[in-house]
């Protein structure tokens, strides 16, 4: 398996507020998880996300169920982010 883990911080600027924070959550399947979480805290705004690949290969026979898992993953991360101000 491997593992990756990103974590960002946003700086709101002055007269901004965080608007729609994406709801995040967990997709997990057979070939691996996605877990995402963002949170507001005052003046900025942390996500954090986690990817564990389970298998590095796909035999051909199971590429629908790992295509499924695979939108079901991008679904958490097209979720988009808003601010609002700055008038």
């Amino acid at each position: 398996t491997s593992r990756y883990v990103e974590e960002r911080t946003i700086h709101l600027p002055a007269g901004f507020r965080s608007g729609h924070l994406p709801t995040g959550g967990v997709a997990e399947s057979p070939f691996g998880k996605l877990s995402l979480s963002v949170e507001a805290n005052g003046r900025s705004i942390q996500a954090r996300t986690e990817l564990e690949l389970r298998r590095d290969r796909i035999p051909p026979d199971e590429y629908p169920a790992f295509r499924a898992s695979v939108e079901s993953a991008d679904a958490l991360l097209r979720e988009q982010l808003t601010l609002e101000g700055g008038h």
